[in-house]
């Protein structure tokens, strides 16, 4: 582990270090010493993205979802243009606001899962989960709602007509869904 790190010092850049660390302590099932050494590495480079999202990664497989995406949101305020943090993020997001719908926590669910969507908009699970909070408080104006929004950005995404089509077959408003089955 100690040529990884020194890797890191002299490319701290270069994601294979970073990777190869990880995934050392990944394959020992150490779970612990990959959250301390991401967590010393973080409080060494505290404006280094990928420490972040390393220290990220490592709170998320542990399931820590809070502290994973407070280490995603600070490397993504340092590279804000890093796919893979944004990626891991609205991942952790959409697993937060799965959370929060079985604590009946609603509106932070909503507000998790559009977070996700903003962060990846084909992120077709977290529109579904979105959906699926509209449907189960029998909201179908706001789920019809949601489905407008989010064809409105991805008109060229034949699942997102095909929810929006549901949503207005829901409610009764069949012209409307037949034309949102046609796209």
């Amino acid at each position: 582990r100690d040529q990884f790190r020194e890797a890191i010092e002299l490319r701290p850049n270069d994601y294979a270090p970073y990777e190869a660390l990880s995934d050392s302590y990944v394959r020992a099932d150490d779970l612990d010493g990959l959250r301390t050494e991401w967590t010393h590495a973080a409080e060494a480079h505290p404006d280094c993205a990928l420490v972040h999202y390393c220290l990220g990664l490592a709170y998320h497989r542990d399931g820590q979802l809070d502290r994973a995406i407070v280490s995603y949101r600070r490397a993504l305020e340092l590279n804000p243009s890093g796919q893979g943090t944004k990626d891991a993020l609205a991942q952790a997001l959409t697993q937060r606001g799965q959370q929060r719908c079985a604590e009946d926590r609603t509106p932070e669910a909503r507000d998790q899962f559009r977070e996700a969507i903003g962060l990846r908009p084909d992120a077709y699970e977290a529109y579904e989960a979105l959906s699926n909070t509209y449907v189960k408080a029998d909201d179908l104006e706001g789920l019809r709602t949601e489905w407008t929004r989010a064809a409105e950005a991805h008109p060229d995404r034949p699942q997102v007509h095909y929810s929006l089509g549901l949503a207005y077959q829901r409610l009764g408003m069949l012209d409307r869904a037949i034309a949102s089955y046609r796209k």
